[in-house]
């Protein structure tokens, strides 16, 4: 007999499951393919490089959430009561959260560390998230990570035209 918590889990495995197969929970992937498809629906933004994604309601009715954060790419953080906001930190929230939130979306976990994972997004399988984020300069790419983004080159390409055309971050 499962318990309630498995049951739950086996749930919002099989709603984010592979494009390809959607009998394969993620929870049953021993290696991580960052070539496997996943889609989700948006349900909110915290900051503009962490996405939450929602599942279907468990037994409780509450909809269980799954969070990705993009694979080496860094958004300005929004303030709290203690600080204020980084500059550009709600422009790029909101520049994500106009074109993602209420939407289904195609994503793929690259990496898991600390039980958290990190991705990319893709808006109808064309535009990446991260990419859009970097060209606009409203993001950094974080070029220490271990494993790199599976676009990479891509990411590093648009970082370097934003510098160059000094948008967002980059304009002062």
């Amino acid at each position: 007999l499962q318990t309630k918590k498995q049951h739950i889990q086996n749930i919002f495995f099989k709603t984010f499951s592979s494009h390809h197969n959607p009998l394969i929970p993620i929870q049953m992937v021993s290696k991580i393919d960052p070539t496997q498809r996943k889609k989700g629906l948006v349900k909110g933004l915290p900051h503009a490089d962490t996405i939450i994604f929602q599942g279907p309601p468990g037994r409780d009715g509450i909809p269980l959430e799954k969070t990705l954060k993009l694979n080496s790419v860094n958004a300005p953080r929004l303030g709290d009561a203690e600080r204020a906001d980084e500059p550009f930190a709600f422009a790029a929230r909101e520049f994500l959260r106009k074109k993602l939130v209420g939407n289904k979306v195609n994503f793929y976990v690259e990496n898991k560390f600390n039980d958290k994972e990190y991705g990319r997004i893709m808006i109808d399988d064309k535009d990446d998230v991260a990419t859009m984020l970097l060209e606009q300069g409203l993001a950094k790419l974080n070029e220490d990570v271990k494993s790199k983004p599976y676009n990479f080159s891509e990411y590093k390409e648009a970082y370097e035209k934003a510098q160059k055309h000094h948008r967002g971050i980059f304009s002062s």
